[in-house]
């Protein structure tokens, strides 16, 4: 192996085409969401069993996430999104070969798989919290809060703006042939995207069932690299199935909703009878209507914004809530 990649340049690379780096960049970027929809559905047949998911969703995926990555940076040289494409990293090193990143590498190429968008996730969500906050009247009083609060929004548009032109630039790079990397991680992490090497030391899968049936087969190290790579396929295929998910969630979003019968009213429940017209936390008449979506009740704004910023659950139904679950309701003047 080390004698192919001795003589890879920075110049000379079997790079993949531009359609498949942004492939595998897409398909990188509807794992979390795909993850969320699944959890959603887990905690709506059982809030009391799942409903702290809701809360810490993003540190058990990043978990999850980390795991998955390290397992594909060890055992094939690239994440799963590049190998469901038949990729691999090649340290721009001389000497390196595909798929045997140096320590350096590694840690490096996990962190801008996992923790790198954790943070910058983390960030954004409290980024828009102090933004709306803000158009809310809501911001501190303390001058000290205000001025942190501001130059981490600052910052946050900064670097979104300086990281999307950035990505941009080494898009147009990669196409001309200038960079033998597409994004900006790979190339903080002096790592490019090549196609993978078959491994002519695994046995195929016929190989492998002929052995199971005649009674031959025996583990070893070939022999597990074959299983290894069924399960990898299995991960792979559900990946394509939650692809294959989402432009089914979206071609349906497309039908007439008219089209569709109009239900009969539901039933008055007993929450809506026992606080019609009055907020259930002050006991007064609301004002600024807001909608809980999660339970359907109507609270006064700043009561329920105050709850869900200490609790994160509805004060009637304790079904988890965020502040994101809140909709402004705008009464007819008329």
């Amino acid at each position: 192996m080390a004698e192919r990649g001795a003589h890879l340049t920075t110049t000379v690379l079997n790079k993949p085409s531009i359609f498949e780096v942004v492939a595998q960049d897409t398909l990188t970027a509807t794992f979390k969401p795909a993850a969320k929809r699944i959890l959603q559905f887990f905690i709506a047949r059982d809030p009391e069993k799942y409903g702290w998911l809701s809360q810490w969703f993003d540190e058990v995926y990043l978990v999850f996430d980390s795991l998955l990555q390290s397992h594909y940076l060890s055992y094939n040289g690239g994440s799963f999104a590049e190998t469901f494409y038949g990729l691999q990293r090649l340290c721009l090193k001389t000497g390196c070969s595909p798929g045997n990143l140096p320590r350096r590498e590694w840690f490096t190429s996990l962190f801008f798989l996992t923790v790198f968008p954790y943070l910058r996730s983390k960030l954004e969500d409290l980024s828009v919290k102090y933004l709306l906050e803000e158009a809310d009247g809501l911001s501190p009083q303390s001058r000290w809060s205000k001025n942190i609060r501001h130059a981490l929004m600052t910052f946050h548009k900064a670097f979104h703006l300086f990281w999307e032109l950035w990505t941009l630039v080494q898009y147009l790079h990669y196409l001309s042939g200038n960079s033998n990397t597409h994004s900006p991680a790979l190339a903080l992490t002096k790592v490019a995207l090549v196609y993978a090497e078959e491994d002519f030391n695994a046995y195929s899968f016929p190989q492998m069932w002929q052995a199971l049936s005649s009674g031959t087969f025996r583990l070893s190290i070939p022999s597990m690299k074959t299983v290894g790579s069924v399960m990898t396929r299995g991960l792979e295929l559900a990946a394509f199935f939650i692809q294959f998910l989402q432009w089914w969630h979206s071609e349906q979003t497309r039908t007439d909703i008219t089209a569709l019968p109009v239900p009969d009213d539901p039933p008055i429940g007993e929450h809506a009878e026992r606080f019609g017209g009055l907020c259930p936390i002050c006991m007064n008449p609301w004002k600024v209507e807001t909608l809980l979506s999660v339970s359907g009740l109507v609270f006064c704004y700043r009561c329920i914004r105050t709850h869900l910023t200490k609790t994160s659950s509805c004060p009637v139904t304790h079904y988890p809530a965020t502040v994101e679950d809140l909709v402004r309701i705008y009464p007819s003047q008329s």
